[in-house]
């Protein structure tokens, strides 16, 4: 069935697992307060994509970031779970560049493009901000 709180993970549920990931998914239980919960792994890859079309294909579940599977929860190929239970992890972006006395219109311009694109909830969030 479908996990309603964290500890349902623990009945016969499989994880589709990133290889550099840590072993355990985290998640807030109460205010200050984390869980860790650590799931059998049926696959493990490195290749978001690839983990992704397990999962709508049934084989596990998957914690991965929106950006990889926005476009199946989107389609209802997959369907995001525990979402009330996730510790915020966002991931940010940085322009990098030399610093001089004048910024180079060619850099300024991208880096105002990629503000404005990107903005402050990019367009794969699932999730309200």
């Amino acid at each position: 069935g479908t996990p309603v709180v964290p500890n349902d993970l623990k009945q016969n549920h499989l994880r589709l697992h990133y290889s550099d990931a840590r072993p355990e998914w985290y998640f807030k239980i109460a205010e200050n307060k984390t869980v860790s919960l650590k799931l059998p792994t049926k696959i493990t890859a490195n290749n978001g994509d690839f983990l992704a079309q397990l999962a709508i294909d049934g084989k596990g579940l998957l914690y991965t970031p929106d950006f990889i599977c926005y476009k199946a929860i989107k389609l209802g190929q997959l369907k995001p779970i525990l979402t009330k239970y996730l510790t915020k992890n966002d991931i940010t972006g940085y322009a990098i560049y030399p610093q001089t006395k004048h910024l180079s219109q060619r850099v300024r311009s991208l880096v105002d493009f990629l503000a404005q694109y990107f903005g402050e909830t990019p367009y794969w969030s699932i999730s309200p901000s």
